[in-house]
């Protein structure tokens, strides 16, 4: 993004922490996945799984193969979520 604008990217990720925009640390990937959910979503997966719907539903729900949900989950519960 910084090179479509003409600045420096180091410049762009430090006009985003005084704008209060919380960025993940430098080099960090995110998974498609990730990308796709929104983080209210990734709250509503969690729920449902919780309350006893199945992996696959949840998986279908949100158009995602089981292994990717079963893998984000467990990424999740890793970090403490």
């Amino acid at each position: 993004m910084a090179e479509q604008f003409g600045v420096n990217h180091e410049s762009l990720r430090q006009l985003a922490k005084q704008e209060g925009i919380v960025l993940r640390p430098w080099g960090q990937r995110i998974t498609p996945t990730e990308q796709r959910l929104t983080p209210e979503q990734l709250e509503e997966v969690l729920a449902l799984l919780s309350a006893g719907t199945s992996l696959r539903q949840v998986a279908r729900q949100y158009a995602m193969s089981r292994e990717s949900l079963r893998r984000l989950v467990k990424e999740l519960k890793e970090e403490g979520q």
